[in-house]
Order: structure tokens, then sequence, then C-alpha cells
């Protein structure tokens, strides 16, 4: 993505900082993530401030290229992205992004600010999981919609 594509989004600005306080624009972050990426997560946001506000509405990112994720994460190739939004539940959440035309939506709701894997995905489906922590401290991931859908409903 080009810093005048990044530029053009309604929602994130070139001083933007994930949740880590990193520059976004930093370590080539912008050259490797997708513009279709940031430009359906510009949409859902837009689409959240709409109906909740513009605080509720407002997205923060947790990482984009950065953090410790899977040696074949959509996250190294720039198609994925992790964060919040700042005032909705995991259910409302859900239902804003799945209206987006992301391919692939992870719901994480035992970090510590409960919130969402997005990616961009080659596949024509969206694919959804619940992530969380075993005993042991280490994420793993159920996909079973019923599971899904009771922890969006309990969230």
């Amino acid at each position: 993505m080009t810093i005048n594509q990044f530029e053009s989004l309604d929602n994130f600005s070139p001083d933007e900082q994930d949740l880590s306080g990193r520059l976004i624009r930093e370590a080539n972050v912008l050259e490797i993530v997708k513009y279709e990426l940031m430009e359906r997560l510009d949409w859902a946001v837009n689409t959240a401030k709409l109906y909740y506000g513009v605080k509720d509405g407002a997205f923060v990112i947790h990482c984009i290229t950065t953090g410790k994720h899977k040696e074949n994460s959509y996250h190294y190739s720039g198609d994925a992205i992790d964060g919040h939004f700042q005032g909705l539940t995991l259910l409302q959440t859900y239902i804003t992004l799945s209206r987006a035309g992301f391919t692939a939506i992870g719901i994480y709701p035992e970090w510590e600010h409960p919130g969402v894997h997005l990616d961009i995905r080659n596949q024509n489906h969206l694919s959804t999981w619940i992530g969380y922590y075993k005993e042991n401290g280490a994420q793993d991931y159920r996909y079973e919609l019923d599971y899904f859908i009771e922890t969006l409903e309990a969230a």
C-alpha cells in the first residue's frame, strides 16, 4: 500500500499507532500491508461509527505485520490485522465486520482487550473461529459454529 492510499482512508492517519504505541507507517508496514485489507476495515469503521457513534465505533489496531504469529501467518504477507472496536461488543463487532468482505474473522475474547483477527485470504467463503488459551498458556482455536455463536452471545 502506498502512503497516498493510506492517507485516503477515512479513519486512519499517517500518525496512527497500534495498541503498543508503534507507528503503523514504521518498519515498512505500509509497503507490506494490502490496501484492500485497510479499505475493508475503513468501510467497517465508517459503518460502526454511523451506528454506534464516533467514539464507540473507533478501531484500535493491535498489530498488522508485527507480533507473535504462526510461521505461515497472513500477517506477514500484509493480508491480516488484529484489533478491537473501542465500545462494541464482540457480537456487534462480528456483525459489522462480516458485512465488510473479510474472508476470515477470528474472535479472541480472552485477549487483554477482547478483539478480532481479520484477513483477506484467497477464498470465496468466510472462515470463523474462536481463539482461546489452553491451561499451559498456548493459544488454540475452535471452529465449531455452535461454539462460535455461543461465545458471541455470551460476550
